[in-house]
């Protein structure tokens, strides 16, 4: 039976890389899509088979692996509202892992035209796509171990470049300190103790500017289907991580200063049930709360469904039908 436009529209509406769309543009995009049944064990696409179309996941479940020396690797489990394809898409290369289905499942699909046709002229979808993909380009780069099998990160990003930059404006000052030691030994005082003063000092400062670009790199602020996650690393000290539930969550908000509108930074405050989870200084601060308050969303329809489902059985059992 063919998804209604209407029924399209609501699913889209429902996913941040569509976020910002009027009514016009998402009817638009929800007429160019069209439906493809895969069966439970069908291959949706092959590893390095030509890249060709855009999948949503409209309804089901699908596995996706990449073979690497004769083994199959799982990069991921995705379900209803996840979306998928699009790396190849955007890279322009082969496909670089194989998706199956684990059940019968219903997929929207745009065309590759169609795709780079509105990836240009909605530059909102540009912007939410880049950011799917590098993270997870990044996601699988890292690897983290404390992942579950069925989960799957969808937002990982760390500290804008600009909280690195003012970190690193007194080590650049300091520099004059190691340069004035070298000036005076060569105009000064013909010393080699000096010298070595300002070689000392000049290792110390370097030093110190590469453990504070570590150290920068190293906070992840990460948003799977499962929870919200903060990950702090201090090199040399110690690895924290500070997450919660999405069931947990009780609110989304967005913290941004004039300096971090012009340059797309800001800290978005997840709050919980326990507590808050900062994402101080993160890129797309914005984005980054749609992706949250998305899956926020998604696990209070299921709990609903749950909820649902356990009073329909219920009153199976009182009325003596048969459990499904």
């Amino acid at each position: 039976m063919a998804i209604e436009t209407s029924a399209r529209i609501t699913f889209l509406k429902k996913i941040h890389l569509f976020h910002g769309l009027d009514d016009a543009e998402f009817e638009a995009v929800a007429n160019e899509m069209d439906e493809f049944a895969v069966a439970k064990g069908g291959i949706v696409f092959e590893q390095d088979g030509k890249a060709d179309s855009f999948y949503l996941i409209y309804d089901g479940k699908v596995r996706i692996t990449r073979k690497l020396e004769k083994k199959d690797i799982q990069l991921a489990l995705l379900v209803k509202n996840d979306y998928f394809g699009e790396m190849a898409l955007v890279a322009k290369r082969r496909r670089s892992a194989t998706v199956t289905a684990l059940t019968d499942s219903t997929l929207l699909v745009l065309s590759r035209a169609d795709f780079e046709k509105l990836y240009k002229q909605a530059p909102q979808i540009k912007e939410n796509l880049e950011i799917a993909v590098r993270s997870r380009v990044l996601a699988r780069k890292l690897q983290f171990k404390w992942l579950r099998t069925d989960e799957v990160i969808y937002f990982l990003a760390r500290k804008h470049p600009i909280v690195l930059a003012q970190k690193l404006i007194l080590p650049v000052l300091a520099l004059f300190v190691p340069i004035g030691f070298f000036y005076a030994w060569i105009y000064i005082l013909d010393f080699l103790i000096v010298a070595l003063a300002g070689g000392m000092a000049l290792l110390v400062i370097i030093g110190y500017m590469i453990w504070l670009w570590v150290d920068w790199g190293n906070d992840y602020y990460i948003v799977t289907n499962q929870r919200v996650v903060w990950l702090e690393k201090v090199v040399g000290i110690y690895d924290s991580r500070q997450e919660s539930p999405l069931g947990t969550i009780l609110s989304v908000g967005v913290e941004v200063n004039q300096v971090g509108r012009f340059l797309d930074y800001g800290n978005v405050i997840v709050r919980t049930f326990v507590g808050r989870i900062p994402f101080n200084d993160v890129n797309h601060p914005a984005h980054a709360a749609k992706m949250v308050e998305e899956y926020w969303n998604r696990t209070k329809e299921f709990a609903a469904g749950m909820e649902k489902e356990a009073m329909k059985n219920a009153i199976r059992k009182r009325l003596g039908i048969p459990l499904p």
